[in-house]
């Protein structure tokens, strides 16, 4: 499917066509394709924290009455693998992934866990596109939330080439 077509079917028009594509990218794409400018990961990985904060205000929204506990596990199911992998197929997202040959010879298209990936991606490259993200958090929350950490105490050491 064309990525306009998906455009259309999720109702969403990417300004930057470029972001679309990174997360439709899956890195055996990327490995076979080394001038390839990025692969999915990192919008997989902004992907999943959106999906969890709509999950969560949705949830706690919808169902005032229900305790902690409660809320955690319908949120692990509604955002777990197999959930997100169905909304990948509803929306035909494995006909748009860019996939290496192995991959593709796989069915990696058809994979819960490739399609989730790439649904996440795909929300995340909303999020990054979309004018919400600059608004979000609320000036409230942004000044109650801590500092980020200082470059020297974060726990991964940086990568070579940044």
């Amino acid at each position: 499917m064309p990525i306009n077509d998906l455009q259309l079917v999720i109702q969403y028009e990417f300004r930057d066509t470029a972001l679309q594509l990174e997360a439709l990218t899956h890195p055996s794409f990327r490995a076979e394709y080394p001038n390839t400018p990025a692969d999915n990961q990192r919008l997989e990985f902004l992907g999943d924290a959106v999906i969890q904060i709509i999950v969560t205000d949705r949830l706690y929204q919808a169902l005032p009455l229900e305790p902690e506990g409660t809320l955690t596990k319908i949120r692990a199911a509604l955002s777990k693998q197999s959930t997100l992998a169905g909304l990948a197929r509803l929306i035909n997202l494995g006909k748009c992934l860019r996939l290496g040959h192995g991959e593709k010879q796989n069915h990696g298209d058809e994979r819960d866990s490739i399609l989730c990936d790439a649904f996440e991606a795909l929300i995340g490259a909303i999020y990054l596109a979309s004018d919400n993200n600059r608004a979000a958090p609320a000036p409230r929350a942004r000044r109650a939330a801590p500092p980020p950490p200082a470059p020297a105490l974060c726990p991964c050491p940086p990568r070579a080439g940044r």
